[in-house]
């Protein structure tokens, strides 16, 4: 996370010497130049330089639309500020409606060192939050694949993503594994649907 603080500074500051947000930045840069600044250690297993400069330059043409949706739009985004680990109830509630509030709609809860905890915590983030917004929950590479399917089939609903930051050794290829396990009870979600949707590995992540 130190060094993260220093890239993230570093790109703030190319972004306020070109006069330009990091998106647009990262946007105008071409195909070539943006696989440069990706680091394949963990993902190369599953998609290669080739392959990911390929899907890059495909795509391409889309540059200009998908420029357009992000400044009339915007992109949906998540907060971890109300699910921080040692929390009081009061201020998962509290912080949760604040930014409820400020228009967010999906929230991440940090999970992985107590499961009754975790457990207790979950509950009190979905009866605030309710079941329209998403709720997802991340172990900050606390969990190795087994231990994550484990943990996820004693929890008795409350998330409908899991954002999994397991150890790098599992890699992207425990996805297809993980996303088999995950409890089929109806009593998950109002909808019937499984409670759990979607996941999502750190290794995949661009930022």
């Amino acid at each position: 996370m130190a060094v993260a603080a220093i890239v993230n500074s570093l790109w703030d500051l190319r972004g306020r010497l070109e006069g330009k947000p990091v998106w647009k930045i990262l946007v105008d840069l071409s195909p070539e130049e943006q696989i440069k600044l990706i680091d394949f250690t963990y993902i190369e297993d599953c998609v290669t330089k080739e392959e990911a400069l390929a899907l890059l330059s495909k795509d391409r043409g889309l540059r200009e639309e998908r420029t357009k949706t992000v400044v009339e739009e915007g992109l949906p985004a998540y907060t971890t500020a109300a699910g921080w680990l040692g929390y009081s109830e009061e201020k998962i509630v509290r912080l949760a409606n604040q930014f409820m509030d400020g228009g967010f709609t999906a929230f991440k809860l940090k999970v992985g060192s107590n499961l009754e905890d975790d457990k207790r915590r979950l509950a009190i983030m979905r009866r605030t939050i309710g079941w329209e917004r998403k709720l997802m929950v991340d172990a900050n590479q606390k969990w190795g694949r087994q231990q994550a399917i484990d943990w996820m089939k004693q929890v008795d609903g409350g998330s409908n993503i899991l954002s999994l930051s397991s150890s790098s050794s599992t890699g992207l290829r425990s996805q297809p594994t993980l996303m088999m396990c995950w409890p089929t009870r109806p009593s998950l979600r109002p909808s019937g649907k499984m409670g759990w949707e979607w996941l999502l590995v750190s290794a995949a992540r661009t930022g």
